[in-house]
């Protein structure tokens, strides 16, 4: 066989309560997102099967769109023990003790969920707990606020970052913490980003509409409301004879040019 890959528009992160301490502080969040390391996920962990998110929750791969103008969090974990001692934790002293909600739903979900409870235990002094949860409670207590720091995943509608940005947007985080908020599940809302992010949906301009979504990509990942992780690879296995198989990130498998070259090995 032949293998066919290409980063998939998807992306997992880890998302936080920043209603509830210890997470209402942008200092602690930060200096957990600061505290992974990112490339150490992708190859020990995942062994190849994604790419790191470098820059943030938008996915690789979109030709117009200028990641450089998005500052990620990088692996800094000299960084992030001395914003945990600013926040009050030195060392991880007092802190409390944080259930890290995953899963079984596959992926090395369970893998990258060991590691990382590692990772902060190593760096920051930080002991995580993480807890699998049944499927019918797990996006339950996620969007209904309950969860304080847990894994999420979101896969591309359309080959756009705005598809992925809207999982920040302050319009679609539902105010009302007695109800559910399906989308924006963190509760996001930044009036910086707001109004950026806005401004992209009604502009004609396609560079300026990237620009302003860029932009407001930067404001959320400084305020750190989540943790992107990596963005898996979308792969094929093909026989050696199979001519005109391409692999996209929207994982649209498009056969109309595939044929066999009988004369292959």
């Amino acid at each position: 066989f032949k293998l066919l890959s290409v980063p998939a528009l998807a992306v997992q992160y880890y998302g936080f309560n920043a209603s509830r301490p210890p997470f209402n502080d942008v200092r602690v969040r930060r200096a957990f997102a600061l505290a992974i390391d990112r490339g150490a996920l992708v190859d020990s962990t995942l062994h190849g099967i994604a790419v790191k998110a470098d820059h943030g929750l938008v996915a690789p791969g979109l030709a117009d769109y200028p990641y450089d103008l998005v500052h990620g969090v990088p692996f800094r974990p000299d960084s992030a023990r001395k914003l945990l001692a600013q926040a009050g934790y030195p060392g991880g002293k007092d802190f409390p003790r944080v259930q890290l909600q995953g899963n079984n739903f596959g992926g090395g979900d369970r893998q990258v969920a060991g590691k990382v409870q590692d990772m902060l235990w190593r760096e920051l002094g930080v002991a995580i707990t993480v807890s699998v949860v049944p499927p019918k409670e797990y996006y339950d207590r996620i969007e209904r606020g309950t969860a304080l720091f847990w894994r999420e995943g979101w896969v591309a509608d359309l080959p756009d970052p705005e598809n992925f940005l809207a999982l920040l947007y302050g319009k679609n985080a539902v105010a009302d913490t007695s109800l559910a908020s399906s989308l924006n599940t963190t509760r996001y809302v930044d009036p910086r980003f707001d109004v950026l992010y806005g401004l992209s949906l009604t502009e004609m301009d396609e560079a300026k509409r990237m620009n302003d979504l860029a932009r407001a990509e930067n404001i959320a990942m400084h305020d750190v409301p989540l943790i992107p992780l990596y963005h898996e690879r979308y792969m094929v296995l093909a026989q050696p004879d199979v001519r005109g198989l391409v692999v996209n990130p929207l994982e649209q498998l498009d056969l109309r040019e595939v044929h066999l070259d009988h004369g292959q090995a």
